[in-house]
């Protein structure tokens, strides 16, 4: 599905309960513990997985900038955003996902 589409479908059809109380859960707990690291990656990983790549993204930048710059997991997933995106080849992140 393409980012274009998965935006689309979010505007269209309401969340998925889950996922709706997971960013809720989330939100909470990094507003509270701002730089806590593996919260903040969950909480851009369900904005991924619900196809909000802005809000994703934005999240890892902070990760990256403002947290942890080391985090070989916040990198990997932003990679497959750009990949996604169309922009990188998709051997960058095939090559790491194997090792």
């Amino acid at each position: 599905m393409a980012a274009g589409t998965a935006a689309t479908l979010q505007q269209v059809q309401p969340l998925p309960v889950p996922i709706k109380q997971s960013l809720t859960i989330l939100e909470a707990v990094s507003k509270a513990c701002p730089g806590l690291l593996e919260v903040l990656y969950q909480l851009a990983y369900v904005h991924f997985l619900n196809g909000d790549t802005k809000a994703a993204s934005l999240t890892l930048q902070h990760i990256l900038d403002d947290v942890d710059a080391t985090c070989a997991d916040e990198h990997l997933l932003m990679a497959q955003f750009l990949v996604q995106q169309g922009h990188l080849p998709t051997g960058c992140t095939e090559s790491r996902s194997r090792a």
